[in-house]
């Protein structure tokens, strides 16, 4: 039977005092929450517990070993990876994320709700890219990628706002400078 398994800061599996004071077993080491996401995920595949995927942000993502044990024990997953992780397609064979959604035509996104906020339906454009990496028997990787359209219209607005300040500098700027030289 094993205990619950729990993260503990550095600061606490470091001080043996303060982990007796709390009754926290000897044994207890340091463990990162992906490396404890594994052990929680390990014993519930191999106790039985139906799964067929796996999600997570890119604090569990992040690493092609947890990607490739997933894909060994034939679990699919969308695990989030940071813009600067090392990908690559057939067409570009070494590309980090971002790189790779920068290169998606406009013609593949496709907006889909991600469910209701506060101001109504949350839209994003999607889009899926076809990895080259190999994967195990059955797999196929792809990179999916959302984008935010509010922050591609906030950039917009605030250059617009940007722009019509320099303009209307520009004018003043002109308008003292004739005003200026017909006085003298």
């Amino acid at each position: 039977m094993h205990g619950p398994e729990r993260y503990l800061p550095r600061s606490w599996t470091d001080d043996p005092a303060r982990c007796r004071a709390a009754r926290v077993p000897a044994q207890v080491e340091f463990r990162t929450k992906p490396q404890l996401a594994r052990v929680l995920l390990e014993r519930a595949l191999d106790a039985g517990v139906p799964a067929s995927w796996v999600t997570a942000d890119e604090v569990y993502g992040g690493d092609p070993a947890r990607r490739r044990w997933l894909e060994d024990r034939g679990i699919s997953y969308v695990l989030a990876v940071k813009g600067t992780e090392p990908l690559g397609t057939a067409i570009q064979e070494s590309a980090t994320a971002s790189q790779l959604a920068a290169s998606v035509p406009a013609e593949q996104w496709v907006a889909c709700s991600a469910g209701h906020g506060a101001k109504g339906r949350r839209l994003d454009d999607w889009s899926r890219i076809q990895l080259a990496a190999t994967a195990a028997a059955g797999c196929t990787r792809w990179l999916l990628v959302r984008r935010w359209p509010g922050w591609y219209r906030h950039i917009t607005l605030a250059l617009l706002a940007h722009a019509f300040l320099v303009v209307t500098r520009a004018k003043a700027t002109t308008s003292k400078g004739t005003k200026g030289d017909a006085a003298a």
